[in-house]
Parts: structure tokens; sequence; C-alpha cells
């Protein structure tokens, strides 16, 4: 019986790891995609060597259009398979407050935090063929509680929260 796949954005750190690491212990074989190539967090290390779960790393930088659309068939290329499951968890998150925004700024932010995501699912649909993939799109509670000085980060969740 063939693994379900997960591609996780963000996987390696932070809460992407932690998210992966519980994929991996659910039965998941893991895309972990990374901004740059790096190491584990040591949760998700762990969890890998315990579950012996196959994994592949993929670099690539969300704030690049080019770089999420060739994401998905990069996937598909190593795992021979669309993956099941999308978590849309890596961010881009800077302090900025209104007096400080820039519309340069507000587009790198919505480019990594909400264009990316809605692409990747996009391209995840198509590469389906009719499949219903599951789809997450991790979002925090600045969708619910603004914050003045982290006004770019907190529409660009706001954005996928709504995706």
């Amino acid at each position: 019986m063939t693994q379900k796949l997960a591609l996780v954005t963000g996987g390696l750190h932070r809460v992407g790891a932690a998210i992966s690491a519980r994929l991996a212990r659910e039965g998941y074989d893991l895309a972990l995609h990374k901004r740059t190539p790096g190491d584990a967090d040591p949760v998700l290390a762990e969890a890998l060597a315990e579950t012996g779960a196959t994994s592949r790393r993929f670099a690539a930088d969300l704030a690049d259009p080019g770089a999420v659309d060739a994401l998905i068939p990069r996937v598909i290329e190593a795992f021979g398979r669309a993956p099941d499951l999308l978590v849309n968890n890596a961010a881009l998150f800077a302090e900025s407050e209104w007096p400080d925004l820039s519309a340069a700024a507000l587009a790198d932010m919505m480019q990594v935090n909400h264009h990316a995501p809605v692409m990747l699912a996009k391209a995840l649909v198509a590469a389906n063929d009719g499949g219903r993939p599951a789809i997450v799109n991790i979002v925090d509670q600045r969708v619910a509680h603004p914050v003045p000085d982290q006004i770019a980060y907190s529409l660009s969740k706001s954005a996928l929260w709504q995706a």
C-alpha cells in the first residue's frame, strides 16, 4: 500500500517541524519545504528516525512565483505522485507600523503569505486529476486580533484565512 504523501511548506523548523513530525507518526511520507537547504529541528529528526518515514527536502523561495510554480511538479517528480495533503505553513514575518508600510514590503508579504499558498493549492488540485487533496492553511491569532506593529503580516494572514 502506498503511504500518504504530505507537502509541508516551512516543514523543517518550529511549528512546521512539529506538524511534519506528527504527520510522520500518522503514516505520511513527507515532502519538506524550506526556503534554503538546512537540517530539521530535533523534534522532526527524532520522528523521522523513529518512524522511518520517507522524506525529501525541497528548497524554494516562495517570494519567487517561478519557484512556487515549480514546487508541486518537483515533488511529483521526486515521489512519482502528487501529495495527498498540502500544509501551507511557511510565512514571511516582519514588524511594520502604518507610517513605515511600503508597497514593496506589503507586496513581498502578500506573495509569501497569501499568493504562494493559493497558487500551491491550485497546482495541487490540478495535479490530483479530479481527486480531492486536503489543504491546510496555517494562520495565527492576528487574523482575529490584528496588531498595529505587524500590519503587513496581519493583512497577509487575513487574506490567507479568507482563501
